[in-house]
């Protein structure tokens, strides 16, 4: 039970930690389109 649990957790923060990484990446894809909007 504790050894599934913890391949609950560890597969958890894989997912959480991807989560954030494609939140940075958008976020920062939608800062480059707003600095660039204005010289389109």
């Amino acid at each position: 039970m504790s050894e599934q649990l913890k391949l609950f957790f560890k597969l958890f923060n894989a997912r959480l930690s991807l989560n954030i990484a494609i939140w940075v990446f958008l976020s920062l894809v939608f800062i480059e389109i707003l600095i660039l909007i204005p010289y389109l």
